[in-house]
């Protein structure tokens, strides 16, 4: 198993430059660039909604991202924030937003890139549990 835990501030340029550093850290493991794009993608549009809506641009706010690997089964990356309170949506599957619409997309990109996800909140924490299935064709030789 390897992990590692990313940390920031909030800040406007936060979520892709952790999405970035995210991906350059998982490059060292996976040779899929398509899933590691994805992956870039997933992440920044999550932190962007915690950006935005957990602390409202307030930049005093923290984003904590523990990756875990297991080389041969699965990717899992949690997200966490101490912002305003997130409750899960409903348990049916996220629609297509509206192409004409400027937001709602998140939740939507996550749910079509990532296998499985959650939302949680305990302890003045929100959390997002994102898994993705890995295949030995993703991963590089000999880790």
């Amino acid at each position: 198993m390897i992990q590692k835990t990313f940390r920031c501030q909030t800040s406007p340029r936060a979520p892709r430059k952790l999405a970035k550093a995210i991906r350059r850290f998982l490059s060292r493991y996976l040779v899929d660039q398509d899933m590691l794009y994805e992956l870039e993608l997933a992440l920044t549009e999550a932190c962007s909604n915690i950006v935005l809506y957990a602390y409202k641009h307030d930049t005093e706010g923290e984003i904590r991202i523990q990756v875990t690997l297991e080389p041969g089964s699965c990717l899992v990356i949690e997200i966490t924030d101490w912002g305003c309170p997130f409750h899960s949506p409903p348990e049916s599957p996220p629609v297509q937003p509206d192409p004409r619409s400027e937001s709602g997309r998140g939740i939507y990109l996550i749910s079509q890139i990532m296998d499985a996800y959650r939302f949680s909140h305990s302890q003045q924490m929100n959390t997002l549990r994102m898994e993705k299935k890995l295949r030995s064709e993703h991963e590089v030789p000999g880790n």
